[in-house]
């Protein structure tokens, strides 16, 4: 029987240092997109209008991670690692995954440091269907 998809707490790739979200990391993200109207059209919750409510949203977010039904991620550019730079947020619906994201200053595809590239900021939604073996192949690659 194959393990239920889970993610690793924390993980790197070449550009981001991911790690799991906690109640911790409200003020940073209601300060860099939660209050934004241009970013939040792209998800799936309206601006949020004070950090007790970004409060509310990572409460939830705890409790997907616990029950292994999402495992929303802070994200953090590995040549500033102090400073969050968005969120991933799968959620797991039987054998596909379906994730939101945002990311302010796409840290790999600028290299020059253009600064009117280092503000912008990308938010989405994408689903992607896998079968459990090749989603356990996809994990190892990560750890």
């Amino acid at each position: 029987m194959t393990a239920p998809y889970r993610l690793p707490d924390e993980f790197e790739t070449d550009c981001y240092h991911l790690r799991r979200v906690n109640l911790d990391d409200a003020q940073a993200i209601f300060d860099s997109y939660a209050t934004d109207a241009e970013v939040t059209r792209f998800l799936g919750w309206t601006p949020h209008q004070s950090v007790a409510e970004t409060t509310a949203f990572l409460k939830i977010a705890a409790a997907e991670w616990d029950s292994g039904k999402g495992f929303p991620l802070v994200a953090f550019d590995r040549r500033q690692p102090a400073e969050l730079v968005g969120m991933f947020h799968p959620h797991l619906i039987g054998h596909r995954v379906s994730y939101g994201y945002v990311l302010r200053g796409l840290c790999c595809t600028n290299s020059v440091g253009d600064s009117s590239r280092e503000s912008r900021v990308v938010a989405g939604m994408h689903e992607q269907t896998h079968t459990p073996d090749l989603q356990d192949q996809e994990l190892a690659g990560l750890q």
